[in-house]
């Protein structure tokens, strides 16, 4: 991240019509630019907004092929999204603006680039079956849904959502942090998907079904049964 503001952002360098571009958040009106890497010259420009509950771009991201871009959307209050754009013309076609919930990665772009695969959530704690669950009480071993996993597909932006379940087993408790528990750092693989929950890597193996079971949690909290 640049130091010049607190909105700065910039994807890696990428190759389109034989020139080498980057894409950028110039401030916090959001705008997006793409500037020609050789002379820093801005060459299209595309604002898009802070949302209503503060969601701001928090990454960028660009295709293999340079056609498209990603960006992660964060509010840090609970919210999350993300875009996606034509790199040229430099236009938002499609994705999240806001939605209740967490993502702590941005979503990422399979190697042929016509797939965006991401991770969110809707708590941190979702271990808890209802509002009035004593977050220090063991778990009696209930199926649980820890998030969703969502499958972006390019260029028809069909988006589609699968359910992340698992068995917590009696006796399972929380442990000391919550963060690093929830599915995160989705990564395509194949047709697939790879990510991590609970600190271990998880194999998601196609096709993707509308709920996907994971791993029983280890009592311990730290990997799996």
């Amino acid at each position: 991240m640049d130091s010049r503001n607190n909105y700065w952002r910039e994807s890696e360098p990428f190759a389109l019509h034989g020139e080498r571009f980057v894409l950028r958040v110039a401030d916090g009106a959001q705008r997006v630019q793409r500037v020609r890497l050789s002379s820093n010259e801005v060459v299209e420009e595309s604002t898009m907004p802070i949302s209503w509950c503060g969601c701001h771009i928090e990454e960028l991201s660009v295709s293999p092929c340079g056609k498209w871009a990603a960006t992660w959307r964060l509010s840090g209050q609970g919210e999350w999204g993300y875009d996606v754009f034509l790199t040229h013309p430099l236009e938002r076609v499609s994705g999240i603006t806001e939605e209740r919930g967490y993502a702590l990665n941005a979503p990422q772009f399979s190697a042929c680039g016509t797939r965006l695969v991401g991770v969110a959530g809707r708590y941190f704690e979702w271990w808890w079956p209802d509002p009035d669950w004593d977050n220090d009480r063991p778990s009696d071993g209930q199926t649980v849904c820890v998030g969703f996993l969502y499958v972006h597909r390019l260029p028809s932006h069909e988006v589609t959502r699968h359910a992340l379940l698992t068995e917590l087993p009696p006796g399972w408790k929380q442990g000391r942090g919550t963060t690093w528990r929830v599915p995160r750092g989705a990564t395509p693989v194949g047709d697939g998907a790879r990510i991590t929950f609970c600190g271990a890597e998880v194999e998601l193996h196609a096709p993707l079904g509308d709920e996907i079971m994971l791993p029983t949690p280890h009592p311990s909290g730290t990997g799996f049964l």
